[in-house]
């Protein structure tokens, strides 16, 4: 996995995950006082780890992020997203879930298709899904 920093407009992040708005807020207060103290680990523009900073600078009305861009797969995306969400104190396992649920579901249609040997839209076929 390759990594770079690099400064983006907060606005050009993806972020789909809820926030503690409490935590946003002190995040916000802290971010006006001191600057931003950790950067945001992301992929292209989708947040790996950092939801409640990019809140917080966008309520601090911080126009710029400074960002760990990470170079990887589908895969490693959803493994970083999950190890980052399992090890923040007070975060829920529940954020973590529609990850694994990805991960888990892109590993099946991987190995059903090195199984069968098709590609997806032959087991389709196959199978009668159109």
């Amino acid at each position: 996995m390759k990594k770079q920093y690099i400064t983006l407009p907060v606005k050009d992040l993806v972020s789909d995950v809820a926030v503690d708005k409490e935590h946003v807020e002190r995040l916000a207060a802290s971010i006006k006082a001191q600057g931003q103290l950790a950067p945001v680990q992301i992929r292209g523009k989708d947040i790996i780890d950092g939801f409640h900073r990019v809140a917080a600078l966008v309520q601090a009305k911080v126009k710029m992020v400074d960002c760990i861009s990470v170079d990887c797969t589908e895969e490693e995306f959803l493994d970083l997203r999950i190890a980052s969400a399992l090890t923040h104190e007070g975060v829920k396992a529940d954020r973590a879930v529609p990850w694994i649920i990805a991960e888990v579901e892109a590993w099946r249609s991987d190995n059903v298709l090195k199984l069968v040997g098709q590609p997806l839209v032959r087991l389709n076929e196959i199978l009668g899904k159109h």
